[in-house]
């Protein structure tokens, strides 16, 4: 998927993929066919399949998405967050 802003353009990888700005959306199908929406109208007209993207393949690791080890985890909550406005809890 692309988008910078203006337009947008998907391709699904399979021949299938959509464009869209702000005055028309075009979607192939992919099979041989397109749909052309815009503020006139819309309507179906023949369109070549798109090319096939060719795989992204693998990333490299993040070191810093490795876990770490931990003997134990400090979570800290505010009063507020446990309690009511009023400051009391009503059981019913």
């Amino acid at each position: 998927m692309t988008n910078n802003g203006q337009s947008s353009v998907i391709n699904d990888r399979y021949g299938a993929g959509l464009y869209a700005d702000r005055s028309v959306s075009i979607i192939n199908n992919g099979d041989g066919t397109a749909l052309v929406v815009s503020p006139t109208g819309n309507r179906t007209v023949k369109a070549e399949p798109l090319p096939k993207a060719p795989r992204v393949g693998r990333f490299p690791s993040i070191d810093a998405a490795k876990p770490i080890e931990s003997c134990g985890t400090v979570v800290t909550l505010t009063d507020g967050l446990l309690l009511p406005p009023s400051g009391t809890l009503r059981r019913g």
